[in-house]
């Protein structure tokens, strides 16, 4: 049971980290047809 909190929290903590990344670069380059011109 400890193993499955412990994992939940870190996937909380990898989505968050993920989200915070993702707005951090859409502060960075306010052109997203730039940033995602592999689409």
């Amino acid at each position: 049971m400890t193993l499955l909190i412990f994992f939940g929290i870190a996937l909380a903590t990898a989505l968050l980290a993920l989200d915070t990344v993702n707005k951090v670069k859409a502060m960075l380059k306010p052109v997203p047809v730039r940033a995602n011109n592999g689409r």
